[in-house]
C-alpha cells in the first residue's frame, strides 16, 4: 500500500494535498485531536528533500488548524528499514523542526519492518533524540520476537508503545515485559 501512495506522491505539492485531505477526513468524523506519524523521504524527480517534505506537511497542519476545529500535531517517523544512519539523520531533522515549531512536532516514531535491524542498533539515534526532548513513539512486539529485542527497546522508557502485541506471555512475550510495561506506565496505542 505505501507503494502506491509513494508513487502517488511526489512532490511537496503532493504531500501537502494528502496532509490536508487526511486531517480533513479526521475532522469530518469529529476527531479533535490527531497525531500524524510520517517519514520524510526524496524524490529526486520533482527536487523534494526530506526537509520539504517535513516542511509540507507542517504547512498542511497549519492550513487545517486555521480552517477546520482540530488539534493536529506531528511525529516524524524513522523507517527501520533505512537503518542507524538514515535513523541519525531522522533524528536531527526531527530536532530541527522541535524546536522551530511550537509544539506541532512532538517527536519521533520508529516504526516500519519489524524484522530489519536490530533494536540496539537504533538506541544512539533514539537516545539523542530523548535527550533532545522528543516524546519516543516506538512500534514494538509487532510479531513474535526474542524478548530481549522488546526489552531493549522498553528500556528507552518510550512515551508510547505502538503496537505491543506479542508483549504478553499467551502471544510469545513475557510476563516480565508486561510487568515493565505496567510498573513504568507507558501506554499502548494503535499504530
Amino acid at each position: 500500500m505505501f507503494q502506491i501512495i509513494h508513487q502517488l506522491t511526489t512532490s511537496p505539492e503532493d504531500i501537502l494535498m494528502v496532509t490536508k485531505d487526511v486531517i480533513k477526513e479526521f475532522a469530518d468524523d469529529g476527531v479533535k485531536y490527531l497525531e500524524l506519524r510520517s517519514t520524510p523521504r526524496v524524490e529526486n524527480t520533482t527536487g523534494m528533500t526530506k526537509k520539504t517534505y517535513v516542511e509540507s506537511v507542517l504547512e498542511g497542519i497549519k492550513q487545517s488548524k486555521q480552517d477546520l476545529d482540530i488539534d493536529v500535531r506531528y511525529l516524524i517517523s524513522v523507517d527501520r528499514r533505512g537503518g542507524p544512519s538514515v535513523a541519525k539523520e531522522t533524528v536531527k531533522l526531527a530536532e530541527e523542526f522541535f524546536l522551530s515549531t511550537e509544539d506541532t512536532v512532538l517527536g519521533l516514531d520508529l516504526s516500519g519492518d519489524p524484522t530489519a535491524g536490530q533494536a540496539k542498533d537504533f538506541l544512539e539515534p533514539l537516545l539523542e533524540a530523548k535527550k533532545a526532548g522528543l516524546k519516543l513513539a516506538l512500534h514494538l512486539s509487532e510479531i513474535p520476537n526474542p524478548q530481549k529485542e522488546t526489552q531493549v527497546l522498553l528500556d528507552l522508557l518510550p512515551d508510547r508503545i505502538g503496537h505491543g502485541t506479542f508483549l504478553n506471555n499467551s502471544e510469545g512475550g513475557s510476563l516480565d515485559l508486561v510487568d515493565f510495561v505496567r510498573q513504568h506506565q507507558i501506554p499502548l496505542g494503535k499504530a
